[in-house]
């Protein structure tokens, strides 16, 4: 499991957010458009209702756990935003799996 590559230029995120795809499967959103590189890039996001720094931070080591774990599923290259609301910690690892899973199968049927 490598550490995922993240989207960190402000124009490529601004153009996957206003051009790209999205799907909601509670308590996870995934925004997400091709790219032109081998490799997917991620952002991970924390949602409004994540108010304490703690929690957006646990909120995003999570997304950065689901995603690493299901890399290997996506086989066309994307620009990925993750976005979680704050009740995705009370989820256990199992639940925050199959969502994650049902996002995945969503965005490849829908290329």
């Amino acid at each position: 499991m490598l550490k995922p590559v993240t989207l960190t230029s402000k124009l490529e995120i601004q153009k996957l957010f206003q051009r790209g795809r999205r799907t909601t499967q509670f308590p996870l959103t995934i925004v997400y458009r091709k790219n032109n590189h081998s490799f997917n890039r991620y952002l991970f996001c924390a949602d409004r209702s994540c108010r304490k720094a703690v929690s957006r931070n646990k909120v995003k080591r999570l997304l950065r756990v689901l995603s690493r774990e299901a890399s290997e599923q996506i086989g066309v290259f994307f620009d990925i935003a993750l976005i979680a609301n704050v009740k995705l910690i009370e989820y256990t690892h199992e639940q925050r799996k199959k969502a994650y899973q049902r996002l995945l199968q969503q965005m490849i049927h829908d290329k």
